[in-house]
């Protein structure tokens, strides 16, 4: 007969289950969306306008006024000194310089100041397109102004009506001065910013001669005389 063991049965390690470790959820990180920095930016630059709007209207409304009205002056005033400045037409020649120095020059006769030669003045430079009438310069000193003696055969279509012609081109210049060097007749416009353009006609030539500054009178015809 066998005998049943009915008292507990002692518990070891190997026994006891470990339990399970429960892990606290981690929150996601928060993104940052385009739209939230599209309104971060919205409102940034709306807070700065506000600081602004603020300022301004600190601001005198007089002395508001009298700002808005001397910048719609100094605007009106530039518009006006752009359209008052004297233009060349395309057809006859140009005020500036834009060629380099050519060794070709003119295939017409030309004047240049008694006792210098084309050399000396760093020579020839044409100034007009090459599908345009020929139209050369040469750059020279006055006192210690600095020139462009511009220097063409009359146009074509100046043959007819010289006389009237010459006078068109001279208001298109809004020449409002004339002296006579020697035995020539000169018209000189001066723009408001002091710039010269001299025009004459001389040995079948039509010569422009500008000039950054005012000259005086007396130094034109002692240029203009001296010219062979």
């Amino acid at each position: 007969m066998t005998l049943q063991n009915n008292s507990p049965r002692k518990r070891v390690w190997h026994d006891i289950q470990r339990p399970p470790v429960r892990r606290k959820p981690t929150a996601a990180p928060l993104k940052k969306t385009s739209k939230i920095n599209q309104l971060f930016t919205v409102v940034t630059h709306a807070s700065i306008y506000l600081k602004l709007q603020k300022q301004f209207m600190r601001i005198p409304q007089k002395i508001r006024i009298i700002g808005a009205v001397a910048c719609v002056l100094i605007i009106a005033l530039g518009i006006y000194l752009i359209r008052q400045s004297p233009k060349i037409p395309s057809d006859v020649t140009s005020k500036t310089i834009t060629a380099q120095t050519t060794n070709t020059g003119p295939n017409y006769p030309t004047i240049l100041p008694e006792g210098k030669t084309i050399q000396d003045l760093g020579g020839w430079i044409r100034a007009s397109p090459l599908d345009k009438n020929p139209v050369f310069a040469y750059a020279d000193t006055l006192t210690t102004t600095s020139i462009k003696v511009n220097e063409q055969p009359l146009p074509a279509n100046f043959k007819e009506n010289t006389g009237q012609k010459i006078e068109e081109l001279l208001h298109s210049y809004k020449t409002n001065e004339k002296i006579i060097a020697g035995n020539t007749d000169v018209s000189i416009g001066t723009a408001e910013d002091g710039s010269q353009s001299v025009i004459f006609y001389q040995n079948n030539l039509l010569v422009l001669i500008t000039s950054p500054t005012q000259l005086q009178n007396s130094q034109w015809i002692d240029y203009i005389t001296s010219l062979r």
